[in-house]
């Protein structure tokens, strides 16, 4: 085979290169943006995918453990301290159950096909863990009717859109958000039942800080957060394998 022969020509401002072989040819025609001064500049435009991607990022633990810490020691500084150990356990206990449920499902998922089970979503059990669960709070420490609903309606439909971004972005099946949204709503249920008013005034305006901690987070380590799914799968397949279980 004979080596390849390129030839350049100058054609109408644009660059045209040859590459002739000895049984093919292949022609590429390379020319310069043309522009002008009434040409909008160009902005990079932010996809559906990229907005799903960076709400269902709020779900993370990376986002989530520092919030639920920064409201126990909010509450606990501010002299609520039944509150405040009521709100780690509570939250805490939660989010072990959806540790275990994984280690379960993960390996042992694939024996329940017509469950469509294979890991329970833990965004959507984070959102209603923390973001539920701080609605309820903030609630309670509320006096007028309409700003309690108003709170509720906000956390709960923020929750809502997090586990809603798990399906839209195919990462879990329904059965597996509505099995972490079931946990995560055992947290909210429980502070209504638990949590009573007061320090209302004080504690109230301290508290609004708190949703500031995911949003900074998120803004600082520009939407990485800990992935620790992978982390989880692998020990739970480890477990498995050396408990014989789940082939």
């Amino acid at each position: 085979m004979r080596d390849a022969i390129k030839r350049r020509e100058r054609r109408g401002g644009g660059l045209r290169v040859h590459f002739g072989l000895t049984t093919s040819c292949y022609t590429k025609s390379i020319r310069p943006p043309v522009t002008t001064d009434s040409d909008p500049p160009k902005v990079d435009r932010v996809s559906a995918h990229d907005l799903l991607y960076i709400l269902t990022s709020f779900g993370d633990q990376g986002l989530i453990l520092p919030f639920v810490l920064s409201v126990g020691a909010m509450l606990w500084f501010s002299h609520a301290r039944r509150e405040a150990l009521i709100w780690i356990l509570t939250t805490g206990a939660a989010l072990g159950t959806m540790l275990l449920l994984k280690l379960v499902f993960l390996p042992c998922g694939h024996l329940l096909p017509h469950w469509h089970l294979r890991s329970p979503s833990g965004h959507a059990a984070s959102a209603f863990i923390a973001y539920g669960g701080f609605a309820v709070l903030e609630a309670q420490l509320r006096t007028a009717r309409w700003q309690r609903l108003a709170i509720l309606g906000a956390g709960f439909f923020f929750a809502c859109l997090i586990a809603g971004s798990r399906i839209a972005l195919e990462v879990h099946s329904l059965p597996e958000v509505l099995l972490g949204s079931l946990v995560g709503l055992a947290v909210p249920a429980f502070l209504l039942w638990k949590i009573r008013p007061q320090f209302r005034h004080t504690l109230a305006r301290s508290l609004l800080l708190a949703p500031l901690v995911p949003l900074g987070l998120l803004i600082a380590l520009r939407g990485e957060t800990l992935h620790i799914e992978g982390h989880i799968a692998a020990i739970a397949m480890r477990l498995a394998a050396a408990l014989g279980i789940c082939a």
